[in-house]
């Protein structure tokens, strides 16, 4: 599960919490979440969350 936090220049603000799969319409965009995934930098780990951006 994912939450995402997004604001237009619209000043429109949703907040919302998704499962792999799952898609949210946000300005026009449609955004499907893909899923997360680990990445290791020369000194940390971090998780990456993964989307798809469509039109």
């Amino acid at each position: 599960v994912i939450g995402i936090v997004a604001t237009t220049a619209w000043r429109s603000e949703q907040i919302l919490a998704l499962k792999p799969g799952e898609t949210a319409d946000i300005a026009g965009y449609t955004l499907t979440f893909k899923g997360v995934a680990p990445r290791q930098g020369p000194n940390y780990r971090e998780r990456v969350a993964l989307f798809t951006v469509t039109r």
